[in-house]
This record gives structure tokens, C-alpha cells and sequence, in this order.
């Protein structure tokens, strides 16, 4: 690979995910940050992209979800749609590797397995017309924690804060604001990089 697409949704969570099983959540920022290998060790911010997304079901985002991500209801209000999102982030994709993003040019990088694993196919269930758009990019990603792990022989890392700890990388900007978290991860995996470490596919 040569590009390194670091991801992290936000996402609203209806009222009764914490009594339903089967509750439902909608993304509500589509944010990321593109590296490129300059060389073996060296990974450089390209550049940043960052939409918040309308919702279709769930149409009021609560105090709680404002409080943690700093994502208002009219921020969302004033958002684009999903599908509008999606085609958003391909075409700046496209637009930096001069072709259509696959996942034998790209590797996306995500802090878990929850957003391409859980977050992407749950949105796609609901708006089955985005499915075209859905690149083989999206379907495996390296999940920087697991990584991070073997990389540094941790029995686990719990999150972002923990890698950047360890890195002694102060936290930049707000923690679950899509955009800077996207900017933090990007940070630790540029480390990582520089310290010998190689990424695939988890």
C-alpha cells in the first residue's frame, strides 16, 4: 500500500440502546486522514476530509451524544446525506490516488473493528441504494489497535488514549470529535511507522 486512510465515525445512539439489544444508531460524521508512505518509514498527512451526515431515523441527537462527540442537532441538520457522504469520500479518494480506491491501493486504518465491521454494513442494511458505492476498500481494514498490541507486546490496548499514552503523544483537540481523533490516530500510526512497524490488513 501507499496510502494509509485513517476513519473514525461518529455516530448518534437511539434513546433505548442501553434496554434493546437490537437498537439502532446512525452515523453522523463521515471524517478522515489520508497518509501516504514517503518512504519505508515515513508516512505524511496528504490531507483531512470531514462531512457530518443528516439522520433518517433517529431525527434528534440527545444531550448525551452532544456532550461527548460536540455534535450538535443543527450541525447534523445542516449536514449532507449519508449517500452524499460516501460519494464525498470516494471521489477525495480518487482525486489523491489518481484512480478508484480498492483495497489493493488503499489500506484503511481504524482505532477497533467497529466502524467498517459493525457501524458500515448497519447503515448500508438501512440505506440499501448506497451498496454501489460501497468499495472493496471498505470491506478490510487494519485495526490499529490490534497492532499497536503485537507491535509493542501489550496484552491489549483499550482505545486511542492508551496508544498515545504509551507514544507520550499529547491528545490534540477533542476525544470523539470524528475529525481530530482521525488526526490522533494518524499520529500514532505515523510513530508506529517510524519505529519499524509495517501495516496490513487485521
Amino acid at each position: 500500500f501507499k496510502y494509509i486512510c485513517v476513519l473514525d465515525f461518529e455516530a448518534v445512539f437511539a434513546d433505548d440502546c442501553k434496554t434493546n439489544r437490537n437498537y439502532d444508531m446512525e452515523i453522523i460524521e463521515f471524517p478522515s486522514v489520508l497518509l501516504k508512505f514517503e518512504s519505508e518509514k515515513q508516512l505524511v498527512v496528504v490531507d483531512e476530509i470531514q462531512n457530518y451526515v443528516k439522520t433518517r431515523r433517529i431525527p434528534k441527537i440527545n444531550e448525551e451524544c452532544t456532550k461527548l462527540t460536540g455534535i450538535t442537532q443543527e450541525m447534523v441538520e445542516s449536514g449532507v446525506s449519508f449517500e452524499e457522504a460516501l460519494k464525498r469520500h470516494n471521489e477525495w479518494l480518487m482525486s489523491h490516488l489518481g484512480e478508484k480506491p480498492t483495497k489493493d491501493n488503499i489500506l484503511m486504518a481504524t482505532c477497533g473493528d467497529w466502524d467498517l465491521k459493525t457501524m458500515i454494513p448497519h447503515q448500508v442494511f438501512f440505506e440499501k441504494q448506497t451498496i454501489s458505492l460501497i468499495g472493496s476498500h471498505f470491506t478490510q481494514w487494519c485495526n490499529v489497535k490490534d497492532v499497536f498490541a503485537k507491535f509493542y507486546n501489550m496484552e491489549k490496548v483499550n482505545g486511542m488514549l492508551t496508544m498515545l499514552n504509551a507514544l507520550k503523544l499529547p491528545l490534540l483537540g477533542k476525544h470523539h470529535s470524528g475529525i481530530d481523533d482521525c488526526k490522533n490516530i494518524a499520529r500514532v500510526v505515523c510513530k508506529m511507522a517510524q519505529q519499524g512497524c509495517h501495516f496490513n490488513a487485521t
